[in-house]
């Protein structure tokens, strides 16, 4: 799901670094990357018993939000959930196919 999440992501053209002017007067700079090179996944603690759960996330990279719900001044381009719409059919069957796995797995090994 991430790599797809990663290939649906706006890229731009633009430089990343920024630079800008602190109320003190001080310059401040940043550089935090391009959104494709954000995109992360993690494992996450679960509030249930016997649940694992992963959580693909934007990083650092806080417009990406911007872009996928839009802007008093710009519209929204919905980039994230399309992709992940895109990949779901595939990543069920897949937990389909493991769990099955699993599952002949525990019955094999009950029976010894």
């Amino acid at each position: 799901m991430r790599d797809a999440v990663k290939k649906a992501a706006p890229r731009g053209n633009q430089p990343t670094k920024r630079t800008w002017r602190n109320k003190d007067g001080s310059q401040g700079t940043g550089d935090y990357g391009r959104l494709h090179e954000n995109i992360k996944s993690r494992k996450q603690r679960s509030k249930k018993s016997h649940t694992i759960r992963y959580v693909v996330t934007t990083g650092s990279a806080f417009w990406g939000r911007f872009s996928e719900f839009g802007t008093e001044h710009e519209p929204a381009r919905p980039w994230f959930k399309p992709a992940v719409d895109q990949i779901a059919g595939k990543l069920v069957d897949a937990l389909r196919t493991e769990l099955g796995k699993a599952i002949d797995k525990a019955a094999r090994k009950a029976r010894k």
